[in-house]
C-alpha cells in the first residue's frame, strides 16, 4: 500500500478519536464506504471522505493531498474537489495536504471561495427580486 493510499485510511483513524473531531463527527468513511441509504455519488470527483456530523447529520466532503513538501498544490489539482462538494448534501469542505504551498497566485484560494460566496449573494439578489406568490 502507497502512502498516498494510506493517508486517507490514517486520517479516518484520526478524525474519529482525536477528541476534537470525534465530538464533531458521528460517522467518517472512505468516500466508496457511504452507506447508500444518503444516495452520495461514489464517482471519482476529488471526495475521498465523508464525514457526518453529531446531532445536525450535516455532510462534510473531506479531500486529501499527499504531496512533497516543495509542492504547489495548483487550481487543477482541486477543481473537481470544489465542484463536487459545493453540491448538496454537503455543506462543508476540508482539504487536508502534506504540503503548506499554494500555486504561485497565493490569494488562488480566497479568490475560489469568494467566486463561490459571490454566486450565493448574486442568488439571493435573483430570488428577492421575484415577485411574491400569493397562495391560498
Amino acid at each position: 500500500m502507497t502512502r498516498k493510499v494510506e493517508l486517507p485510511i490514517h486520517l479516518i483513524f484520526y478524525l474519529r478519536n482525536e477528541p476534537t473531531y470525534a465530538d464533531l463527527y458521528s460517522d467518517v468513511w472512505m468516500l466508496s464506504d457511504v452507506p447508500v441509504e444518503f444516495k452520495i455519488s461514489k464517482a471519482d470527483t476529488g471526495i475521498d471522505l465523508v464525514a457526518r456530523t453529531r446531532g445536525t447529520g450535516e455532510f462534510h466532503a473531506i479531500q486529501c493531498k499527499f504531496y512533497a513538501e516543495d509542492y504547489r498544490i495548483q487550481k487543477s489539482d482541486i477543481d473537481s474537489f470544489f465542484t463536487a462538494s459545493g453540491q448538496k448534501p454537503f455543506k462543508h469542505r476540508i482539504i487536508i495536504r502534506t504540503t503548506n504551498e499554494w500555486t504561485h497566485n497565493p490569494r488562488y484560494p480566497l479568490e475560489l471561495l469568494q467566486r463561490v460566496i459571490t454566486v450565493s449573494l448574486e442568488t439571493m439578489k435573483i430570488v428577492n427580486s421575484l415577485p411574491s406568490l400569493d397562495i391560498d
